[in-house]
């Protein structure tokens, strides 16, 4: 199975910085959950099809993982990708008193009906709005 918002997403970041070096000189990559709930079906179960309970403790645990890398990265912004992670990061960001900017790119899910549209030219329009073209192209 294809993952359409991986392939979008690692597709513009080697377009504009051409190589994987030229973006780790200043980048990293972080999902909020790094880990794949399935249903029996193989089906992807999304977290709000989860219990409020199991959600809140998978949260707790991924946003102390996430805290503690940004802490040892020296994190100075996180650039969240799709309302959930922008929400997330900036509860941590609240809640451990970092001293991170934190920015909101468009998630380029296909069932996101505006990434259908033009995921590319509105994700490089922001990361231009939010002037971080330097740090991926230098």
């Amino acid at each position: 199975r294809k993952e359409v918002s991986g392939s979008r997403f690692w597709s513009l970041m080697q377009s504009l910085c051409t190589t994987p070096e030229q973006f780790f000189k200043h980048s990293f990559v972080q999902n909020h959950c790094p880990l794949a709930f399935m249903k029996e079906s193989g089906k992807n179960l999304a977290p709000a099809e989860m219990s409020s309970v199991t959600k809140a403790e998978l949260n707790k645990a991924c946003d102390k993982a996430l805290a503690e890398t940004l802490e040892i990265l020296g994190t100075v912004c996180i650039v969240a990708v799709g309302k959930y992670a922008e929400a997330r990061a900036n509860k941590i960001v609240k809640d451990y008193g970092y001293d991170i900017s934190v920015e909101g790119l468009m998630h380029p899910s296909p069932i996101n009906p505006a990434a259908n549209k033009g995921w590319v030219e509105i994700a490089t329009k922001a990361l231009e709005e939010m002037n971080l073209m330097p740090c991926l192209q230098t």
